[in-house]
């Protein structure tokens, strides 16, 4: 079922489906996840190309259509079949736009992999092939294709990624493998990429490995403040610099701005 809602920055009506996770904040008249909402709308301009991976219903992808309808180009990529009908249903809905959607995960590589849905689908978990995690006996589990996003750029003659938001439950370093080379080479200027600490430890990684290799890249890194928290007095987000770190089982999200 789908309802109109008005987004406060801009006035204008968007219809989305009524699913959380966002449905709730958006009948308040309130922006999801709002100063990652901000961050986006701050960086985006007409003409940009953005990938969403982790789209989940399509929150940040219709916002970044909205931007500039129909002028920004948007890659969407869900793998969980129950998500990404939402997500198609939502992104029609929406026009006009220039969104695209993959019913795929994104990894390290192009091929397979295990998909084990939760039933608050926006935390639906991948498993990577290295067997760092595997599925618990008895749980229910499927086979899911999965690309990386070198292939899809190059697939699809991509030559600069204005955003790449990454949202994918601890999946995020195998994310980072298959984007080396639109990483290293300068052609994605913004990373939003969500911390979410016990994940990463599931997939035998951390918070500290992520910005470290963000880092390495050629990245600075902010904080962006998490909805339940004010970790940056007040503001959307502030410098994010190492030795610092935040050991919380709130799930936040960084900010990653090329040098």
């Amino acid at each position: 079922m789908l309802r109109n809602f008005k987004f406060p920055h801009d006035g204008k009506i968007y219809s989305f489906s009524l699913h959380e996770p966002v449905h709730g904040t958006l009948q308040q008249g309130l922006l999801y996840e709002p100063a990652t909402s901000m961050t986006v709308m701050e960086i985006l301009r007409p003409g940009d190309t953005v990938f969403d991976v982790g789209a989940n219903v399509g929150y940040f992808s219709v916002l970044s259509n909205a931007i500039a309808p129909g002028a920004c180009r948007v890659f969407a990529f869900e793998p969980n079949p129950v998500a990404f009908d939402i997500l198609t249903a939502n992104v029609a809905a929406n026009t006009p736009h220039n969104i695209t959607c993959f019913n795929v995960g994104v990894s390290d590589r192009s091929g397979t992999s295990i998909l084990m849905p939760r039933p608050d689908h926006s935390k639906s978990r991948l498993l990577h092939s290295d067997g760092k995690l595997a599925p618990s006996e008895g749980v229910e589990h499927s086979s899911v294709p999965v690309v990386s996003l070198d292939e899809v750029a190059d697939q699809h003659g991509i030559d600069s990624i204005r955003l790449l938001k990454i949202d994918v439950e601890g999946f995020e370093p195998y994310v980072m493998l298959g984007a080396k080379s639109l990483l290293t080479s300068g052609r994605v200027e913004y990373v939003i990429c969500e911390m979410n600490n016990e994940d990463l430890k599931l997939h035998g990684s951390d918070q500290a490995q992520v910005r470290r290799a963000f880092e390495a890249l050629g990245y600075e890194i902010e904080l962006i403040n998490p909805l339940s928290e004010d970790w940056c007095q007040g503001r959307t987000r502030r410098p994010y610099r190492f030795p610092e770190t935040i050991e919380s089982n709130i799930v936040f999200n960084i900010l990653c701005r090329r040098r």
